[in-house]
């Protein structure tokens, strides 16, 4: 089981180039490219809470499906700690995991469409996975994870600091971190299936 340790951050969209080009010329930073994610979650009823995640997606050296699902997941404020369970399969196969999905019996409950980049970078020893996306409905965002294989190998509160501490070297405002999900913020705005 692994873990993941993350916060997201609001950005302008006329921030977007300013803070691509930041991240492009911070030290150690690796450029993945563009990035394209839609996300089903499924439950026993449409308006159950999420059982998993399957997330077909697109990037440009390929892409994948993986299936996710997080059974331990705590919150401090804009910081989220995930325990996960996650595998992938081949994106050929995704008419095929829809069926089986729906052959159990499970349904969709949300949906969620991300477009952007991604990127590697250094930070305090940490390597840490970062997004610039506009998730439709909600506008653009900056996702920073720390993620591994051992829960207990990492210290959480260093991995926390680190982000803290990209996040200010980007130039991004604390202020603009978001403390709720982006399941959560769909549903109140009307477009929780997408």
């Amino acid at each position: 089981m692994g873990y993941e340790i993350e916060l997201k951050a609001h950005i302008d969209e006329q921030e977007v180039e300013r803070l691509l080009s930041k991240i492009r010329n911070f030290e150690g930073t690796v450029d993945l490219g563009r990035i394209n994610k839609e996300d089903i979650y499924w439950a026993d009823s449409d308006d159950s809470e999420p059982v998993f995640r399957t997330r077909y997606e697109v990037f440009s050296y390929g892409s994948r499906i993986l299936f996710t699902s997080k059974p331990y997941k705590t919150k401090t404020v804009g910081t989220e700690f995930n325990t996960e369970n996650e595998f992938t399969v081949s994106a050929d196969q995704w008419d095929k995991v829809i069926k089986f999905v729906r052959g159990l019996g499970l349904c969709v409950c949300r949906h969620k469409y991300k477009n952007g980049w991604h990127f590697e970078c250094q930070q305090d020893g940490f390597n840490i996975h970062a997004e610039i996306l506009e998730v439709k409905y909600l506008g653009y965002f900056l996702e920073m994870e720390i993620a591994g294989d051992d829960n207990d190998d990492v210290d959480k509160i260093a991995a926390e600091t680190s982000l803290h501490r990209l996040l200010e070297n980007l130039n991004v405002s604390s202020e603009a971190i978001e403390p709720k999900g982006y399941n959560r913020m769909l549903t109140e705005c009307g477009h929780r299936l997408g």
